[in-house]
């Protein structure tokens, strides 16, 4: 986890950049809530199922999206906004 750049517990950590809403999740049983509540969800340690992917509301990325090349780039702006 990293709690010294935002605030986190035990399952995720979570900012707010630009009026989104960003988790880092750290533990498989808060990815469900993360998806309703946030507009990205990052779950770097493991890969999710095409069931949860398929409703989770926030944009997911995992294991799969991050191991090609270690991280990703996310640019933010006023076109994508949930409301």
């Amino acid at each position: 986890m990293i709690p010294d750049i935002v605030p986190c517990d035990y399952e995720a950590c979570q900012v707010n950049i630009n009026g989104y809403r960003v988790q880092i999740i750290e533990q498989f049983s808060a990815l469900e809530e993360a998806c309703g509540d946030s507009d990205i969800s990052i779950m770097g340690k493991r890969i999710i199922g095409p069931r949860l992917r398929r409703q989770c509301e926030a944009i997911l990325l995992d294991q799969r999206d991050l191991e090609p090349h270690g991280a990703v780039d996310i640019y933010f702006n006023t076109s994508f906004k949930r409301e």
